[in-house]
């Protein structure tokens, strides 16, 4: 759990430090990042349970899919000025 907030405050920490948008790359991001790696995985996955697997790409799609990022949407942050502090004397 404090490592999924450190993950959390970094990306806010970034985005708030290099005044860059924030954009949801979406769940299967990863999966599609790598396909051939990630279907290597899940069929070695398969096999040791011990079923044969057989690949074949379906006739109405190509066997890759493209990754279209979702849209991002803007979001403007504005930092409130940070008040005067008075010096000890």
């Amino acid at each position: 759990m404090i490592a999924v907030a450190r993950t959390i405050l970094q990306s806010a920490w970034h985005v708030l430090k290099e005044e860059v948008d924030d954009k949801e790359l979406g769940g299967d991001y990863l999966d599609h990042l790598n396909e051939e790696k990630t279907t290597k995985y899940f069929v070695k996955r398969l096999e040791k349970f011990g079923y044969e697997v057989e690949l074949r790409p379906k006739k109405d799609k190509p066997a890759t899919a493209e990754l279209k990022p979702k849209p991002a949407k803007k979001v403007t942050v504005r930092r409130k000025p940070k008040p005067a502090t008075k010096a000890r004397a």
